[in-house]
């Protein structure tokens, strides 16, 4: 039995080798060809899938996930099926899964704010610092510290110092999940992107955190958490979406171990 936490992460796993392709050979047009997702830009992949060096650390548990997939007999997703529903159709017409979400460990979901996906160079670090300062907002903000670095990330110069009184920084290494900014902005459209360009800049952050907590698009983001929120809720209602796929997972396994 395979345990992933979101379709599209086991996407990632599962066409692993169509997306190598596009690494490899640096291509920008659009992946149209994953059954059930809709098009992805190369950018929206993960940043470790972005590298063009596809023998790296961070590809080596996707390599092994891909191989243990082909032999696996159910799949358990720490999913909501309503969220993801297209691609988990797809999925269940070649194996056994089985949305079941959402889950969290026995004390319950953090209430840290992740930063999204591994930022690649230390420089972005220092421009998402510098981004926060010249806002001047109140914040949380969870760093995570990447297997391909030895050393924790370090912060710009007096940085700590000048947003002790309104900022929180926390450093962890077992984060629930890193969210995918692909399902985030463009599928629920409760988070934005910080940058779509190569390089992130400080004026990138600074404009992005003013659209997140002034104006129309504040207010359509809290709209939109809410619709996700309630279709969480719902899912993990007495006859959701989540307890009835589960039950039909015992049922499965039960009668295969009959047989």
């Amino acid at each position: 039995m395979l345990v992933v936490k979101s379709v599209f992460s086991f996407f990632g796993v599962k066409f692993i080798g169509l997306l190598k392709s596009v690494i490899k050979s640096n291509r920008e047009d659009i992946i149209e060809y994953v059954p059930g997702v809709n098009a992805i830009e190369p950018k929206d992949l993960p940043s470790y899938l972005q590298e063009t060096d596809v023998s790296n650390v961070m590809h080596r548990p996707t390599d092994k996930a891909f191989k243990d997939v082909k032999r696996t007999d159910f799949i358990l997703c720490n999913t909501v099926e309503e969220l993801e529903l297209d691609p988990i159709l797809a999925l269940q017409e070649k194996q056994p899964f089985y949305a079941i979400g959402p889950v969290f460990p026995s004390g319950g979901p953090s209430p840290t704010i992740p930063n999204g996906s591994t930022p690649s160079l230390m420089s972005d670090i220092d421009e998402i610092a510098l981004g926060l300062s010249l806002s001047k907002v109140n914040f949380i903000w969870v760093l995570r510290q990447a297997v391909s670095y030895e050393e924790p990330y370090v912060l710009p110069i007096g940085f700590e110092e000048e947003v002790k009184d309104r900022g929180l920084i926390v450093t962890r290494t077992n984060l629930i999940d890193i969210t995918n900014r692909k399902l985030i902005v463009g599928g629920w459209k409760i988070g934005v992107n910080i940058s779509d360009r190569s390089s992130l800049t400080r004026i990138d952050v600074l404009e992005k955190i003013n659209r997140l907590i002034k104006g129309k698009s504040s207010d359509e983001l809290k709209m939109e958490t809410m619709k996700v929120r309630q279709t969480l809720n719902s899912a993990l209602a007495g006859n959701g979406s989540s307890g009835q796929n589960l039950s039909v997972f015992n049922a499965n396994v039960k009668a295969k171990i009959s047989r």
